[in-house]
């Protein structure tokens, strides 16, 4: 028999609040970077062989660190492998500007994806744990919102401001995106301003 969902449970609370801020500025920079990435390891004379090899090297690091990742979650905390990734994740971001040839861009999606399995898993094992038991599926439907917004709207971004700014200025940019998230799986005063919602 399916719970009745019980609204007098808060699911707006500043912990689930600062866990939706934290999965949505990560996920803006994920899906601009995979939008942006081909086009940049074009630019800096690879072709498109180079950009099949950069996805490759994603999926399977991805693939590879999801089972580990999981098991760090249970043993050392949800908290220390979510910021861990967004502390990789935020170094890749800038060393993309310095990364000239395809072989060292391949290197760093393979890092990327160690990073994006342990941010990803641990966020959504995080908005699991925090959202009331009655209301799990609707928080767990406004967790995946934020990630489908970032979705629509990352590679537009991308492609403006790599107009606007060049690649080495718009990594720099995610750069600093990624530390909005990190700043943020830290502290939550931020999050406080909006705990009135329900």
């Amino acid at each position: 028999m399916n719970k009745v969902r019980n609204r007098s449970e808060k699911l707006w609370t500043s912990h689930f609040i600062k866990a939706m801020l934290v999965t949505f500025s990560l996920a803006i920079c994920y899906h601009t970077q995979l939008s942006i990435l081909p086009l940049y390891a074009q630019y800096i004379g690879g072709n498109k062989m180079a950009a099949g090899l950069m996805l490759g090297a994603f999926t399977i690091s991805a693939l590879l660190f999801r089972p580990l990742v999981g098991n760090l979650c249970d043993r050392k905390g949800r908290k220390f492998v979510l910021v861990t990734g967004i502390v990789c994740f935020a170094a890749v971001s800038i060393l993309y500007s310095y990364a000239y040839v395809v072989w060292l861009l391949v290197f760093l999606r393979f890092i990327h994806g160690a990073s994006f399995s342990a941010y990803s898993t641990s966020s959504g094992t995080i908005i699991a744990d925090i959202v009331p038991q009655s209301r799990l599926m609707e928080g767990i439907g406004f967790s995946g919102m934020s990630n489908t917004l970032a979705t629509a709207i990352g590679p537009a971004i991308g492609l403006y401001l790599i107009h606007i700014t060049g690649y080495s200025n718009l990594f720099k940019i995610l750069f600093g995106v990624a530390v909005i998230g990190l700043i943020l799986s830290f502290f939550q005063w931020f999050a406080h301003l909006f705990s009135c919602f329900v």
